[in-house]
């Protein structure tokens, strides 16, 4: 009847008065969109709110539940920030993924974050052993030799530099740039 609907509203009004909806935010990456390099660690954290906070936190990938954590870890030791931490990427971290949170005592409904596209990037083996450049350089200048292997995603791979069969140690004097130029 009418009367047993109003009191049923007015009972959920009474469950849910001065709790907030749960909410999550983006916070990295910011664009939605993050291609990383093979073998390196990265994360996907959001910022997750309401009042009480909620019960229910749980991560999906390719929409299907996140029940078992292989090579990554859940991280909610920042207070609001829930972050999905990855250790060591590789092709099988490749996909979609979201956070759904829902606070349950007040049986309010639950909130879906953005998603987040997870892209590996991989480069094959790259070897330059014909150098085109000639570098010269004053006596306590640093030569600078160049390597611009094809960027793949974005992303640069980790680079050594050997002379003849031997790989150039780094030192104060010799070392690579972030970008595979080697400086001395």
């Amino acid at each position: 009847t009418m009367l047993e609907v109003l009191v049923l509203l007015t009972i959920l009004l009474l469950q849910v008065q001065g709790a907030t909806w749960p909410t999550t935010k983006l916070i990295y990456p910011p664009s939605g969109i993050l291609i990383e390099g093979a073998g390196r660690a990265t994360n996907i954290t959001f910022d997750v709110s309401g009042d009480p906070f909620p019960e229910e936190r749980k991560w999906y990938k390719d929409g299907v539940e996140i029940t078992t954590f292989t090579n990554m870890n859940v991280d909610e030791s920042g207070g609001n920030l829930i972050a999905l931490k990855f250790n060591a990427l590789s092709k099988a971290n490749e996909g979609v993924y979201y956070y759904i949170v829902r606070e349950s005592k007040n049986t309010l409904e639950a909130s879906k974050s953005s998603e987040v596209r997870l892209k590996v990037s991989y480069l094959e083996d790259y070897q330059d052993t014909s150098p085109t450049q000639t570098v010269t350089a004053q006596v306590g200048e640093f030569a600078r030799l160049e390597c611009r292997p094809p960027a793949h995603f974005g992303a640069y791979p980790k680079f050594s530099w050997k002379k003849g069969a031997e790989k150039i140690v780094e030192s104060d004097n010799v070392y690579v740039s972030e970008y595979g130029d080697l400086v001395i």
